[in-house]
């Protein structure tokens, strides 16, 4: 090789080298953050986030982990496991916030109202229920954790006057094995959410029986679930709690004006066929740091949002009365 080609590539070798160099401090700089979530359909932000490089935007590297119920993904959270719970159940929550008001911070809830709701009660097709005559207690499954059970006990008894181990007992079933206890008559009564509602329906297994039963004989609309960071994210790293939930609020906006497209992303992370996902209604979301954008003549977010807790503490589902605007996270270091 001649001088006169050396000196030509060395410029561009020192070029190349360089743009290598800021490549890999590029991705250096990404940080981890370990994101729960229990492979429902409520919780498509979170994968839209994620498919659409919200979060690599924000120099976030997400991992998101799948958890069988809100009980397990808590149980993470406070051991240091994970970071971010993208949606549990707020009653779960709440009663975590009671014994250490520092353990999260809530930066979004998951709104399901009358004819936009996730959850629904079915039986197997051709059933009939009640069960008249029949001498025994009424199989109810539910889809794991602490507010489907508390939900489930609410409805029997207000739409069918149906008490807990007097006319039925429950079982939490996992999402993989709930469509065939239903079809192999296992269970009389399922409770749980979309896409599995829409699945059993669509495969012909099952028939709704009521459609948004919390919403219809509980509360509505239903501030079921939020999103929280962890007590270390909060603490250690604030900007990157701002980045986490700039990404997913980025993603609220996107599924309101891209159904289709949204609709693709639901059906590749939760591997819902296409027939299935037509058929799911998507929940809205409250951004905890905004509440009062949400509020109407007939609405203030934060109203019912504490009405659900005066819910809550009435059924004994959490031990004591909050001010739920003590736990809200606000925006203030987003970069």
């Amino acid at each position: 090789m001649s001088k006169k080609t050396i000196k030509i590539w060395i410029p561009v070798l020192s070029i190349l080298a360089i743009l290598i160099v800021a490549f890999i401090i590029s991705k250096k700089q990404n940080e981890v953050v370990r994101i729960g979530h229990l492979g429902i359909a409520s919780h498509l932000p979170l994968y839209v986030a994620e498919q659409n490089g919200f979060f690599r935007e924000n120099k976030i590297d997400a991992k998101l982990i799948r958890f069988s119920s809100s009980s397990s993904m808590i149980d993470a959270l406070l051991s240091g496991n994970l970071e971010v719970g993208y949606e549990l159940g707020t009653d779960a929550v709440l009663n975590v916030l009671i014994r250490d008001k520092q353990a999260f911070k809530i930066f979004h809830f998951t709104i399901s109202k009358k004819g936009a709701s996730h959850d629904a009660l079915l039986i197997k097709k051709g059933a009939r229920f009640p069960i008249q005559g029949s001498g025994r207690l009424v199989r109810v499954g539910i889809f794991p954790g602490p507010t489907a059970t508390a939900m489930t006990k609410i409805i029997l008894r207000k739409a069918y006057n149906l008490e807990q181990d007097k006319n039925f007992q429950m079982q939490q079933l996992p999402p993989t094995i709930q469509l065939q206890a239903l079809e192999q008559g296992q269970i009389d009564v399922l409770f749980t959410y979309e896409p599995y509602v829409s699945e059993i329906v669509t495969r012909n297994i099952g028939q709704i029986l009521i459609s948004g039963p919390v919403e219809e004989h509980v509360i509505n609309p239903w501030p079921g679930g939020c999103g929280v960071l962890s007590k270390k994210l909060f603490i250690q790293s604030p900007k990157t709690c701002d980045k986490v939930a700039d990404a997913i609020y980025k993603a609220f906006s996107y599924i309101e004006t891209n159904r289709n497209e949204s609709l693709a992303i639901l059906e590749k992370y939760l591997n819902t066929p296409a027939d299935v996902a037509k058929n799911i209604m998507f929940t809205s979301h409250w951004k905890s740091s905004s509440l009062r954008d949400y509020m109407t003549t007939n609405m203030d977010p934060l109203i019912k949002l504490n009405d659900y807790v005066r819910f809550l503490v009435e059924n004994i589902i959490i031990n004591e009365s909050v001010d739920i605007s003590d736990y809200l996270y606000n925006e203030k270091n987003k970069q």
